[in-house]
Formats: C-alpha cells, sequence, structure tokens
C-alpha cells in the first residue's frame, strides 16, 4: 500500500484587498499576493489625492509597512485595511 503526499494547491495569485478611510469609504484593489503594499498604498494615495506620507495604514488595530505583503501577514480576499491620518505628538 502506497501513501501518497497530497499537497495543497497554492492559492490564486491574486488577491482583493480594501481600504477604508476615516469617513468609512471603501477602495478595492486586486494586487499579486507576493506585491509589497507599498504599491497598493501608492495606488490609494493615487485614487484619493493624499500624502503618503501623512497616512498610517492598519490590519485589525495593528499598523502594517509597506514592506510586507499580502503572504506575509496571511491577508484574504475582501480583508479592509484602515487607513488614518498620522498624528505627531502626544
Amino acid at each position: 500500500m502506497h501513501i501518497q503526499e497530497v499537497k495543497e494547491k497554492d492559492p490564486k495569485p491574486t488577491v482583493q484587498l480594501k481600504i477604508s478611510d476615516q469617513s468609512k469609504k471603501t477602495y478595492s484593489f486586486v494586487m499579486k499576493r507576493k506585491t509589497k503594499l507599498s504599491k497598493l498604498f501608492k495606488e490609494y494615495t493615487d485614487r484619493s489625492h493624499l500624502d503618503s506620507h501623512k497616512l498610517r495604514f492598519t490590519h485589525n488595530g495593528i499598523t502594517v509597512s509597506g514592506e510586507e505583503t499580502a503572504d506575509s501577514l496571511g491577508l484574504k480576499n475582501d480583508d479592509v485595511l484602515e487607513v488614518f491620518s498620522s498624528q505627531v505628538g502626544g
């Protein structure tokens, strides 16, 4: 009797993510799972005409770096990233 190793199928190479701003407006994006989130952030700031240096992106309350990817964070289709204006000082 042979035991076959069953490999999990790779998930789709793309993921649909959403960005929700403070006014609860939601933007949807499709991107490759291994692409850095900085590309997503740039696309969002281009659409919304905002300065990326003045924004902070979070997922489940944790700040997300532009160096991370959907795969590295375990993001799935329709997961939402929140965007906030950065605050300086106390």
